[in-house]
């Protein structure tokens, strides 16, 4: 189950990590009304759906105005986006995201997931942000950096070294990535998640790293009593799952309950593999 990006934001935000400025709409006249909370001049305009891809299908658009910002409003907002995620009768849009721009200079993958093979949590990343992972760990698996964490230990600043010099990161992005990505641990450990995913992680023309695209699932035994009590409001609050990417990416669509486990898995690529699995209980 996955909540929209604008929640993924407003948890991660809570827990301290760098997000974009930005309101959700759902409507219109409150998509411009939130424009104008935002600095300016640059703003983005996001259909809010459970499923990747949205850009190409028309569902987000860069704009340098308030007037453009209700242009896009009305042409997104209730239109239906058909992305390899959403399957052939594809989504209705019924809420927006209007986000302040960035001035964008690098962008990178990151995810923090489960890894029942190891028996721990992976930490997937790669310079190749904003495309589709999975085409990259196909083509270009040299390109995936995985780095395992011990619950136990905890995120520590060697993980982040590992990342960082994976990513290429150097000066000041390389001093802040362990704050960085050790905001993004928490987040995932203390909110129960079973997936947090930045794409595209971006470092900015100020040298900063900012979480651009978040997206964050759960496992629905928790919406019973296992997660957080925020988090059992969002999922109670109207839910999603992606068959879709389930199926390609090895995803057990069914969600069949393990013996006291929940199975929610994903395969990156031959000799990268991280399944997630969430204790139950």
């Amino acid at each position: 189950m996955n909540i929209h990006e604008h929640q993924a934001k407003g948890l991660l935000k809570k827990f301290g990590v760098s997000v974009p400025d930005g309101y959700p709409a759902f409507t219109v006249e409150e998509a411009v009304n939130n424009a104008k909370k935002l600095p300016g001049p640059v703003y983005v305009v996001k259909a809010q759906i459970h499923a990747g891809g949205r850009g190409k299908a028309g569902g987000v658009k860069v704009v340098k105005n308030i007037e453009e910002v209700e242009k896009a409003s009305e042409e997104i907002l209730g239109k239906v986006l058909v992305t390899p995620q959403t399957g052939s009768k594809g989504k209705k849009v019924q809420r927006l995201y209007i986000e302040d721009g960035c001035q964008i200079d690098k962008e990178f993958y990151f995810s923090i997931l489960v890894d029942r093979n190891a028996g721990c949590i992976s930490i997937i990343s790669s310079t190749e942000g904003g495309v589709n992972i999975e085409e990259v760990a196909e083509k270009t698996p040299e390109k995936i950096i995985k780095v395992t964490v011990d619950p136990k230990g905890g995120f520590m600043p060697f993980h982040a070294r590992i990342i960082a010099n994976g990513l290429k990161l150097s000066g000041d992005a390389f001093k802040q990535s362990y704050s960085f990505f050790s905001k993004i641990y928490k987040t995932f450990v203390d909110l129960d998640a079973s997936l947090v995913e930045i794409n595209p992680l971006v470092l900015s023309k100020e040298n900063k790293l900012i979480a651009l695209d978040a997206k964050m699932s759960f496992d629905h035994q928790g919406v019973g009593g296992g997660h957080p009590p925020q988090i059992r409001r969002l999922l109670l609050h109207g839910f999603d799952l992606l068959p879709g990417r389930q199926s390609r990416l090895g995803f057990d669509s069914s969600c069949r309950q393990l013996p006291g486990l929940f199975h929610f898995g994903a395969v990156f690529g031959v000799g990268h593999e991280a399944v997630a699995r969430q204790q139950v209980g």
